[in-house]
C-alpha cells in the first residue's frame, strides 16, 4: 500500500543570497600598446602634480585594449586633477579634423588615467565620484587607471551594463606582430639562408620519404633496387656460454722453508738459576720434601719451580 501527501506548498521568501559573481571565460585583463605605456610614463614622470588624460579603447576579445591616450586641457592640484567638458570637446574636435579616423577614436576614449605623483594608487572619493559621472552618459564599459612615479599602475574596469566592477584587474603591454615586415624579411632569407645536405644520410631519408629533390639520389636508389633483390637478413648467432674458470691445481711437493742464514742468539734469563749437583742426594742447599724443588731428567740438574727449568747444555 502506497501513502501519498499532498500538502500546500508554502510562499516563496527571499533566503540569505551568496552574492557570488562567476565569470564564464576568464577575467577581462587591460592590454596596453607599447605607444600608450610610453606616453603614459613620460607623463608621470614629468609631472609633479596630479594630471588626467583619456584614452583609446578596443576589445580584444574578453579584454580590453588600450591603443592610444591623449592629454586634453585640465586644472590641476598636488591631490586633484578636473577634466572639464570644454576640454574634453576640444579633445574630440581635433581628432575629427586631424584624423581621418578621428571621429571612430573619439568615440571610443573610453579610458580616464591619472597620476597620484608620488602616493598609493588606490582611489580617491573624487575619483569614484568621477566614475559614477561615466555611468551615468549610458556607456556600456569604462576603464579607470590610477598611476604613480613608484612604478605602480592599477587599473579598475567598470562593467556598467552588468553592474560589475574589477578592481585592480591584470594588465599587460600588447605587442602584436608586425606582418608588414615579412616581405623584406623573405627577400633578405632567400638572399642570405642556403639548405644543404649534411650528411649522405639525409639523402637517403629525403628518397625514402619522398621529401628530396636531388633526382640523381632518386635515380641511383632506384637503379641499385633494380638490379639487386632483398634477401632475409640473416639471424645473429646465439652468444656462447663463458666457460667456468679452472679449478687451481694443488701443489704434488711441499715447499720445504729456507732456514734462515744467521742463527739466532738464545736470550739468556734475567734470574740466574740455581743448579745443584746431581750427584748429591740429597742436593746441598734444596729440601727434597720441598714441593718447589724438583729434578730434570734431561738435564740431570735440580732446580727450583720458582726460578725455572735449566738450559740443557
Amino acid at each position: 500500500m502506497t501513502y501519498s501527501y499532498n500538502r500546500q506548498a508554502s510562499p516563496f521568501i527571499p533566503h540569505t543570497f551568496q552574492k557570488k559573481v562567476e565569470i564564464l571565460d576568464g577575467i577581462p585583463r587591460v592590454l596596453i600598446s607599447p605607444k600608450a605605456y610610453s606616453m603614459m610614463w613620460n607623463i608621470v614622470d614629468i609631472g609633479d602634480q596630479e594630471v588626467g588624460w583619456l584614452g583609446a579603447v578596443s576589445r580584444k576579445g574578453r579584454d580590453f585594449m588600450i591603443e592610444e591616450v591623449f592629454l586634453c586641457k585640465q586644472k590641476v592640484t598636488g591631490t586633484t586633477c578636473e577634466l572639464t567638458p570644454t576640454g574634453i570637446a576640444e579633445l574630440v574636435d581635433g581628432l575629427c579634423r586631424e584624423r581621418p579616423d578621428g571621429m571612430d577614436v573619439g568615440s571610443r576614449l573610453l579610458f580616464w588615467g591619472h597620476s597620484h605623483v608620488n602616493m598609493g594608487t588606490s582611489p580617491s572619493g573624487q575619483d569614484e565620484a568621477q566614475m559614477a559621472l561615466f555611468e551615468s552618459q549610458e556607456l556600456e564599459f569604462f576603464i579607470r587607471g590610477i598611476l604613480n612615479k613608484n612604478g605602480r599602475m592599477e587599473f579598475a574596469i567598470f562593467l556598467y551594463e552588468s553592474g560589475v566592477k574589477i578592481v585592480d584587474a591584470e594588465w599587460a603591454i600588447y605587442q602584436p606582430v608586425d606582418k608588414s615586415l615579412r616581405s623584406a624579411i623573405e627577400a633578405e632569407f632567400k638572399e642570405k639562408v642556403q639548405t644543404q645536405s649534411d650528411s649522405f644520410f639525409s639523402g637517403i631519408r629525403d628518397t625514402l620519404t619522398g621529401s628530396g629533390s636531388s633526382s640523381r639520389s632518386k635515380s641511383a636508389w632506384n637503379a641499385n633496387s633494380s638490379s639487386s633483390k632483398l634477401t632475409k637478413p640473416v639471424a645473429p648467432a646465439k652468444p656462447v656460454a663463458p666457460v667456468a674458470p679452472a679449478k687451481p691445481v694443488t701443489p704434488t711437493e711441499a715447499v720445504t722453508p729456507v732456514a734462515p742464514t744467521e742463527s739466532v742468539t738464545p736470550v739468556t734469563p734475567t734470574e740466574a738459576v740455581i743448579v745443584v749437583d746431581p750427584s748429591d742426594n740429597p742436593p746441598k742447599g734444596f729440601d727434597v720434601n720441598d714441593p718447589d724443588v724438583e729434578y730434570d731428567p734431561e738435564s740431570g740438574q735440580w732446580y727450583s719451580k720458582t726460578v725455572g727449568k735449566p738450559n740443557a747444555h
